[in-house]
């Protein structure tokens, strides 16, 4: 989407209508401001979560789209709370689609995996791709219904590649200037008071560390039937982890497998000792924090 607005085509404040004429949402908030663009990439837009029934289907059935005269709805007042929305990323993409008049798959092509040299990124799984498993066994090839949200495929290099193209100095090896890499790491949501302190970039989880000289710290956990990822970056060091599974069961030994590079990465560049994993939880927060 960056890429999009540094080429003119989208404006992030921009209400969805600009580029779906005819489209509307279903409210019965008659207060809640218009959906912007902002709204869809921060999860701020108030539609539902996701439609889970059919999100996954086998790789060579026909493509079952979502319907919108179901789904395309405010669950909440846009702007009032982060709801991570999967149907809210799915209408992005349409957005993107309408602003540029190209297929998703084009847009893809052109703004990312062309400008980084992406050999493994598209939304199509690569017919070597490692299978997803689940319970010990290998899982059948399956296909997001949902592409714009869930049906990405990428290689561990080419989320490596996405990550130094996003880090300070980047500018002439990457899609994104620096302007639009601080947009994408600001936090969205300060005046949302719902969100209790969560921080949203565009994309992205946002928090500032209670360790001492860590700083800011984006974050983004995505998962499919068979595979999970977590990634995980130092946004005042340069330094980040990007930790793949083809296991379904590997939710926490994936994640302790990510904090620990992370924090050897840390103390090996930059001097932070590693978190307490067994830290008390205090009696009492002060709020606002």
């Amino acid at each position: 989407a960056m890429a999009l607005v540094e080429a003119g085509k989208l404006d992030l404040d921009a209400p969805i209508g600009q580029y779906l004429p005819g489209f509307t949402l279903r409210s019965r908030f008659p207060e809640a401001p218009p959906v912007r663009v902002r709204d869809l990439l921060s999860h701020h837009g108030g539609l539902p979560y996701a439609r889970l029934a059919g999100s996954f289907q086998p790789a060579d059935a026909p493509r079952q789209p979502l319907d919108w005269d179901e789904v395309g709805y405010l669950a909440q007042p846009t702007r009032s709370v982060q709801v991570v929305s999967n149907i809210g990323y799915e209408l992005l993409g349409r957005v993107l689609e309408g602003a540029t008049g190209q297929p998703l798959e084009t847009v893809l092509a052109d703004t990312i995996a062309a400008p980084l040299s992406l050999a493994a990124t598209g939304y199509t799984l690569p017919a070597d791709a490692a299978p997803g498993h689940r319970k010990g066994r290998a899982e059948p090839r399956l296909v997001a219904r949902d592409r714009a949200a869930q049906g990405v495929v990428a290689s561990l290099a080419d989320l490596a590649a996405v990550l130094a193209a996003l880090m300070p100095g980047a500018a002439d090896r990457g899609p994104w200037d620096a302007a639009s890499r601080s947009e994408i790491f600001r936090v969205q949501n300060a005046d949302v008071p719902f969100d209790f302190g969560n921080g949203a970039g565009l994309g992205v989880n946002l928090s500032t560390s209670v360790r001492p000289g860590l700083g800011r710290v984006a974050s983004l956990f995505t998962g499919f039937p068979g595979y999970s990822a977590e990634i995980r970056y130092a946004l005042d060091h340069g330094i980040a982890v990007v930790a793949v599974a083809n296991w379904d069961e590997a939710g926490e030994p994936l994640s302790d497998l990510a904090v620990d590079a992370f924090d050897g990465l840390l103390e090996l560049r930059s001097g932070i000792p590693p978190r307490e994993r067994d830290r008390p939880l205090p009696d009492a927060v002060p709020w606002p924090p």
